[in-house]
């Protein structure tokens, strides 16, 4: 009778560096994953208090019966919400960070201003209109519109580059759109003749 060998039981070195090599980019496609979900919640987040501060004026405006301004400062990314007399703060300034860009407002459905700040004066009664305060839009000056104004918030965490807030109506209800041919559509219904202009 022949002896026989026990058998070897377990992994090789290779199977083994094969194996942790797979996990590891396993672990890599997750991890780079997960971080494109979670910028994506932070551009969600940032767009909804965007919105919520449009609508935190107009309800103070309302409340209090003292009109105030949303100054959107291009150059410095941030948003305050002042006192339209003496230009105080009226709530914390909403300063968006580098990776999320004011990047142009919207007056009217025929140009974008891309540089200097731009108040959108909320009346006592939440309603609202817009001027372009000196220095912006290479120094033209816009002053009243009808239907509403559009923000361009530009990011890098998603497909395109940019979204559109676009606030309308006497409550300022925001929509937000992907395409600039989509806001132009907007503006364009915000500004068709009513019954009450034919009159």
């Amino acid at each position: 009778m022949t002896r026989r060998e026990p058998l070897q039981h377990g992994f090789t070195l290779i199977e083994l560096s094969v194996t942790l090599v797979l996990l590891g980019l396993l672990a890599t496609a997750t991890a780079l994953r997960l971080q494109g979900v979670g910028r994506l919640v932070e551009i969600e987040d940032a767009i909804e208090r965007i919105g919520a501060m449009d609508q935190h004026a107009r309800q103070l405006a309302r409340a209090s019966g003292r009109g105030g301004q949303l100054v959107y400062d291009l150059g410095r990314n941030a948003i305050r919400h002042v006192d339209a007399q003496s230009q105080a703060d009226l709530s914390k300034p909403l300063i968006l960070p580098e990776w999320l860009r004011l990047d142009a407002i919207r007056l009217d459905a025929e140009r974008d201003i891309v540089s200097g700040q731009i108040a959108i004066a909320i009346s006592a009664e939440g309603t609202s209109w817009a001027e372009a305060l000196p220095g912006a839009g290479g120094g033209r000056h816009f002053r009243g519109f009808r239907g509403g104004y559009a923000v361009r918030v530009k990011h890098d965490g998603l497909d395109g580059g940019y979204v559109w807030l676009v606030v309308a109506g006497i409550g300022g209800q925001v929509t937000v759109v992907q395409s600039d041919d989509q806001v132009q559509r907007l503006f364009e219904m915000l500004n068709a003749p009513t019954r009450d202009d034919a009159a």
